[in-house]
């Protein structure tokens, strides 16, 4: 009998190592995966890649330009580093190789970006944070596209993040709202929550952290969905490859739902 017991409790050994993998060490404030199973952590000075079992493959850092404000690494054969401070954009490759020099907004006339993102094909959005518009340029920041003026549409004119998801443009501000606007960067839609944190968008969820819970946002049908509470600090969520994954405590967690 004693045989199926120690059978029993090393499988349960197993599975627990094999569920919780530990991240680097870290005070990650900024968070995103790609679709190709990749994650992604910057503490604002650093970027690192890992992957699922939290193993370091590649890194970033650029002192001279300062902190990172914004990472957009959903594509991940190609990333994104907005260094706000140095009002610079960094492009990455999928080593987190810079793909060419910073691109320095300031040449262009753009001194205040309140957030950046990539768009379609090697196209950028930004948000001008002195006049509140939406543009998108090209890889040398020449504007293809005006949009509309955010600041009509938000309540806080600080954007926590802005990504490009099945040719929408999605802005989430300070004020915990979201706001839509289409391909040419019109307005759409504005949906306001209570509490959103370490949000995390694909291409038809929101993902975010409410205390101790996780949500799921449908931004297509306007629905919530609460996918999980715990009992412990969740520091992020995000999806890859059709799995959703917690991050608690350094440890990556698979959450099945």
């Amino acid at each position: 009998m004693k045989k199926p017991l120690l059978s029993v409790c090393l499988l349960l050994l197993l599975h627990f190592f094999v569920r919780a993998q530990s991240m680097p060490q870290g005070n990650w404030q900024l968070v995103d995966a790609d679709v190709l199973g990749f994650v992604y952590l910057s503490d604002g000075v650093q970027l690192i890649k890992t992957d699922l079992q939290g193993k370091q493959v590649a890194n970033y850092q650029d002192s001279y330009l300062g902190d990172i404000k914004q990472i957009d690494c959903f594509k991940g054969l190609k990333n994104l580093v907005f260094h706000k401070d140095a009002n610079a954009i960094v492009l990455l490759d999928n080593e987190l190789a810079p793909l060419g020099d910073p691109l320095d907004l300031s040449t262009k006339g753009f001194y205040d970006v309140s957030a950046t993102c990539l768009g379609p094909d090697d196209q950028i959005w930004i948000a001008d944070g002195q006049t509140g518009q939406l543009l998108l340029v090209s890889k040398n920041l020449e504007v293809l596209q005006k949009g509309a003026v955010y600041f009509n549409y938000a309540n806080a004119l600080e954007i926590e993040k802005m990504v490009w998801r099945n040719n929408m443009l999605l802005v989430l501000t300070r004020s915990d709202e979201l706001l839509l606007f289409d391909q040419f960067g019109t307005f759409s839609h504005k949906f306001s929550f209570n509490r959103i944190e370490k949000p995390y968008v694909n291409y038809k969820h929101v993902y975010y952290v409410d205390k101790q819970r996780v949500l799921k946002f449908n931004y297509t049908i306007n629905k919530t969905d609460t996918l999980f509470k715990g009992n412990k600090p969740i520091d992020a969520v995000w999806q890859s490859k059709n799995q959703l994954y917690l991050l608690e405590e350094n440890q990556i967690e698979p959450l099945n739902y």
